[in-house]
């Protein structure tokens, strides 16, 4: 789980990582309280070190927007 400051909303990032290969999800579901947004679940459990940075570079191009 990773907290990312960014003024896009969760979706967007969701759906252009999504298009980079990047999986996430938003952690808002899982809050009993109201959720806070820009805080991230990766999918990476069949995934090896490298591909764990090449995906996070591909996150960062993302952030860039």
């Amino acid at each position: 789980m990773a907290k990312i400051e960014t003024a896009l909303p969760d979706e967007i990032v969701i759906q252009e990582a999504k298009l980079l290969g990047v999986g996430l999800i938003s952690a808002q579901g899982y809050y009993l309280t109201s959720p806070k947004t820009g805080e991230f679940i990766f999918g990476y459990a069949q995934v090896d070190e490298i591909q764990i940075k090449q995906g996070i570079q591909k996150l960062s191009q993302v952030l860039k927007q």
